[in-house]
């Protein structure tokens, strides 16, 4: 289980880490939490949800979709990203305030306590794969390694 929070808001979930995953911010080279967008509807505003699911698709048309307002637009990424079974596109990249890994690997009690997390918003096609009940993210194994 992992917890992401953003301001007040914060959301339990589980993720599966995940070797392969090695998709990071193009700037800052930071690792990047594939999160599935619509487990964090609930705790984030309605135009990011909106906009996320633009990028996703690849419309950029509409430029009044970025005035995000409410401190937004300091936490936003624009990620390039290819994958298995997905074309190149973009996704919609945030910085959490706060990401929580509950483990017990290693004997470690408390959870691994990573801030600024960079969380990308993935959107799995409509009918989802076998595994999607299981995990709604993908860790990068290099988060479990970083200090």
């Amino acid at each position: 289980p992992i917890c992401l929070s953003f301001g007040e808001k914060a959301k339990e979930i589980v993720a599966l880490l995940d070797t392969g995953n090695l998709l990071v911010d193009p700037l800052t080279k930071t690792p990047v939490v594939l999160v599935e967008a619509t487990v964090l509807q609930d705790i984030l505003p309605e135009r990011i949800a909106r906009l996320s699911s633009a990028v996703f698709a690849g419309d950029f048309s509409s430029s009044s979709d970025w005035d995000l307002g409410e401190g937004w637009e300091k936490r936003v990424r624009l990620l390039s990203f290819s994958g298995v079974g997905e074309k190149k596109g973009f996704m919609l990249g945030l910085r959490s305030d706060e990401l929580l890994i509950r483990t017990h690997a290693r004997g470690e009690e408390e959870p691994r306590r990573i801030l600024q997390a960079l969380i990308g918003l993935y959107h799995p096609p409509a009918a989802g794969g076998a595994c999607t009940h299981l995990y709604q993210a993908l860790l990068p194994a290099s988060l479990m390694t970083a200090e």
